[in-house]
């Protein structure tokens, strides 16, 4: 490609470009049959792999590279490229898609006359069939009737089409909820990644009328956009659509600890205690707020990296967090039954409070450091209520090969909770 401006456009398999506009036709790393083969990047300049011969144009002026999620543009030189009509300037990063056009310089649509006088090269880039590289439209469809309440005040309302315009949603699944799924999203003006949590309003409103839960559709994203914590996963924003709600969240690589147990088994002692104090430290500032999560599990503690060495833990999924002044107020039998607290199995007969996150600290615990549950599933409730702990007796039988300070540590944590005690996390890791 030496003409930064062919007069007649070049032709493939994927498309026709627009007239005037060179074909930037990329299939991937080893693709047959390509016009440019992606072999790490691309880089377009005056000494590009794809040379333009604009004097305007620094020697490596942008370069396109593809990742694990999609092709993405980099910005290199001084003089700017505008991708679809958005300027990008020198470091500035955007996501790909096909059919996107580059122009080097200016503007492709030129406003004054020094840019009608000096017309800029122009791109339109094609990538090739890729199951990680389409471009997928959200498959919630439209709802006809429309959000009320709090929900149409606080967020924007938009359509599928608009968040398509400014978020990649990729096929890439990293999590399911019972009323949500948690997808990899690229913010396509910059490039970012994120987890974008997506919510079913139809699926949320029979959790709610089964549950008669007093949460509202838009409960966690208020919640999450309130709290500011190292060890609680943060909310960057969220939207609306008819029929679902947009949590955009910062994304956490490691995995969960669900899975890293599952895979790695139990964790030493030593790596224990170094993950288990955050998380302690978040449900304490959790219950400084006010709030009780009333979900703790394993998987709901996401890992920033899967070294067990090096990992840090990040509180996840604030769905069912009850929010309130009162210590006593909830009565919703809601969370993961292997971590229910006694107090909320026996709700009926009275409110609970932040010490059920308590129990719940200590049963992850428990399966942090023997990389299996407490409790037995038969008889799971009975066994919670009277404190037994399955078939094994005390806790150091499973774990006494990680010390006497670990069994110590998960008696006050899952013991039987007395009423008037066992409501700080700090008591947890000592």
């Amino acid at each position: 490609m030496e003409e930064s401006q062919p007069t007649q456009p070049a032709e493939a398999a994927v498309g026709v470009p627009a007239q005037g506009n060179e074909l930037l036709q990329v299939r991937g790393k080893g693709a047959p049959g390509c016009r440019h083969p992606l072999e790490g990047e691309l880089v377009v300049g005056r000494k590009g792999h794809v040379q333009v011969e604009d004097k305007r144009c620094s020697a490596r002026h942008l370069r396109i590279f593809q990742d694990e999620h999609g092709f993405f543009l980099e910005q290199l030189g001084m003089n700017v490229s505008f991708v679809n009509g958005l300027r990008l300037q020198q470091g500035d990063r955007r996501a790909l898609r096909s059919g996107d056009e580059i122009s080097l310089v200016n503007p492709s649509n030129p406003k004054s006359q020094k840019e009608i006088d000096q017309p800029p090269a122009v791109f339109i880039f094609r990538a090739g069939p890729s199951e990680a590289l389409e471009r997928r439209s959200l498959k919630r469809p439209l709802e006809e009737t429309h959000l009320g309440g709090t929900l149409g005040v606080l967020a924007p309302d938009l359509t599928e089409e608009e968040i398509q315009e400014s978020w990649d949603m990729r096929s890439v699944v990293l999590g399911k909820g019972s009323f949500s799924e948690v997808r990899l999203g690229v913010r396509v003006r910059d490039g970012r990644k994120h987890a974008v949590k997506v919510v079913s309003r139809r699926v949320f409103e029979k959790f709610q009328s089964s549950r008669k839960s007093r949460l509202s559709l838009v409960h966690e994203a208020e919640l999450l956009k309130s709290l500011d914590h190292p060890h609680i996963v943060k909310c960057v924003e969220w939207f609306q659509t008819h029929s679902s709600l947009y949590l955009v969240m910062e994304l956490v690589d490691g995995g969960d600890l669900l899975h890293n147990i599952l895979s790695g088994g139990a964790f030493a002692e030593e790596d224990a205690q170094r993950l288990f104090r955050p998380i302690c430290e978040a449900v304490a500032y959790l219950h400084e707020k006010e709030v009780v999560h009333r979900d703790l599990k394993p998987d709901n503690v996401l890992l920033t990296e899967k070294d067990r060495a090096k990992c840090l833990p990040k509180i996840a999924d604030l769905g069912v967090a009850w929010k309130s002044a009162g210590s006593e107020d909830s009565r919703t039998l809601c969370g993961t039954p292997h971590y229910f607290a006694p107090e909320v199995i026996n709700a009926k007969h009275g409110g609970y409070g932040k010490k059920v996150d308590v129990w719940s600290l200590g049963v992850v615990l428990y399966v942090l450091l023997s990389g299996t549950p407490p409790f037995e599933d038969e008889w799971l409730y009975e066994q919670i209520v009277q404190g037994k702990l399955g078939a094994f007796g005390q806790p150091e039988v499973r774990v006494r090969r990680r010390g006497v300070g670990a069994s110590l540590s998960l008696r006050e944590g899952s013991g039987a909770m007395p009423d008037d005690g066992g409501s700080q996390p700090a008591a947890l890791h000592r």
